[in-house]
């Protein structure tokens, strides 16, 4: 059973009481954006530590998934003038973090459903729209497996949904010393989400140029590639 919250103030702390949410980079960026406003009035309680159906057979994950990448990101989303790819950006929650985690970042979203990005729009602009309106963050309709080469190099990659293997186009696009998580695995079955780190400049091929540590068992909606 998920833990149940009546407030985004009250998720924030019992992630935090629950130990997956150790810095305070991550606890002020969360406490900052309202889940509620990315969640569809009359699922879950949008506070519930649970994922929730956002329409389009997409889901917004579970608050301590996000935490839990959100974590693994940080000194990388935290630096300076950061360039962060968001895959499958959905309701656009997680999106949102990352341009508060950090004021300085650049954030892309991406979803290749034109629907959930207006949506995703929508959700943005009940109470972060500044985000939009300044640049920082972009909502795009785009092909998860094909990335976004032409703002690249990032040093941030979260993929949002599962592919059966890791997309090499997005290897590509992760800066030397960036880094990219992703889940990994079938569509309906038990996945891997995985932790990807480039050290050096090597082709995506190049098994020498990344680092890759598995990080816990998981399952997520597929990672859909456009049919051109």
């Amino acid at each position: 059973m998920w833990s149940a919250s009546q407030t985004n103030a009250e998720m924030i702390h019992r992630l935090g009481s629950e130990g997956v949410i150790v810095s305070s980079a991550v606890a002020r960026a969360m406490r900052s954006v309202d889940r509620r406003n990315y969640c569809i009035e009359g699922d879950l309680s949008p506070y519930d530590d649970a994922p929730s159906h956002i329409g389009f057979g997409a889901t917004i994950s579970a608050p301590h998934m996000h935490a839990r990448c959100l974590e693994a990101f940080v000194q990388h989303a935290t630096r300076g003038d950061a360039r962060i790819l968001d895959v499958g950006s959905g309701s656009g929650y997680l999106s949102v973090v990352f341009g508060r985690m950090n004021t300085d970042a650049s954030v892309f979203g991406l979803d290749l459903i034109p629907e959930l990005v207006e949506q995703s729009i929508a959700n943005v602009k009940r109470a972060d729209k500044d985000l939009l309106e300044s640049g920082k963050l972009r909502l795009l309709v785009g092909d998860g497996w094909t990335g976004l080469p032409h703002e690249g190099p990032f040093d941030v990659i979260h993929v949002g949904a599962a592919a059966a293997s890791v997309p090499r186009s997005l290897l590509a696009q992760l800066k030397i010393g960036g880094r990219a998580i992703l889940p990994v695995g079938p569509e309906g079955q038990v996945q891997q989400l995985i932790m990807i780190d480039r050290v050096s400049g090597g082709p995506p091929e190049d098994a020498k140029a990344f680092i890759t540590t598995p990080l816990l068992a998981v399952q997520y909606v597929p990672l859909v590639a456009s049919e051109k």
